[in-house]
């Protein structure tokens, strides 16, 4: 499984990106502020 890192994940367009990732099969590392919560982040 090829693993990615995405800073900024929670903001505005991190979710989208995020869960393309996720169902193209990466394991996504989120690296963020704590700035914003995103429940459209599953196991976040």
């Amino acid at each position: 499984m090829p693993r990615t890192l995405v800073v900024g994940g929670t903001g505005p367009t991190g979710p989208h990106i995020v869960n393309g990732l996720i169902h193209r099969g990466f394991d996504v590392s989120i690296l963020h502020t704590g700035a914003h919560e995103s429940p459209e982040i599953p196991e976040m």
